[in-house]
């Protein structure tokens, strides 16, 4: 399988691509669940729990690093860069496991919190809905029989992990000593 958002249709240089359009397009963020903290200015330890402990600060005893944060800032690491993160922002990861800002007005018009996936989504069988539909996903969208493969098989990899997600739960709560 090819790479999320990596259409066989479309490595062709001399192809048009999305985004190729001539004028203002209308884009639709993918619904992506992240994981977000937000950064109190006396939560320290949460946020090292949730980002990691950068290898820069390893120089530091712990006294020592919370001064350093308390004096210049606490930082987080994106793909590009190193950022100041303003307290009371929230620090987002991302996709690729990158770290990075977000104001709270821009994060709450962006995100909305996830609800627990519900138990029985682990007996659903996708498989055979994938199946079902993919004869009218071709019909009523015109997507290549490809793309289509693609997109189904892409959404049977995600469906598949989080029916392993599911599975795990009880297990993940019980080694951190929370009931299900």
């Amino acid at each position: 399988m090819t790479e999320r958002g990596a259409d066989k249709h479309y490595q062709r240089a001399d192809e048009p691509r999305p985004g190729d359009e001539i004028a203002p397009t209308s884009y639709r963020k993918l619904p992506v669940e992240i994981q977000a903290l937000r950064w109190s200015g006396h939560n320290l330890r949460q946020m090292i729990d949730f980002t990691g402990l950068h290898p820069s600060a390893n120089k530091w005893t712990w006294d020592e690093y919370e001064e350093v944060v308390r004096k210049d800032g606490f930082k987080v690491f994106s793909l590009e860069a190193a950022y100041i993160v303003p307290v009371g922002h929230y620090v987002i990861r991302g996709v690729k496991g990158e770290f990075y800002a977000c104001e709270p007005s821009i994060f709450w018009q962006t995100y909305e919190r996830a609800s627990t996936p519900l138990p029985s989504l682990a007996t659903i069988n996708y498989k055979a809905i994938i199946e079902r539909e993919e004869h009218d996903i071709r019909t009523y969208t015109g997507m290549s029989k490809e793309a289509v493969d693609y997109a189904l098989a892409t959404c049977a990899d995600i469906l598949h992990e989080m029916n392993e997600a599911i599975n795990r739960a009880p297990l993940v709560a019980k080694r951190k000593g929370r009931k299900i």
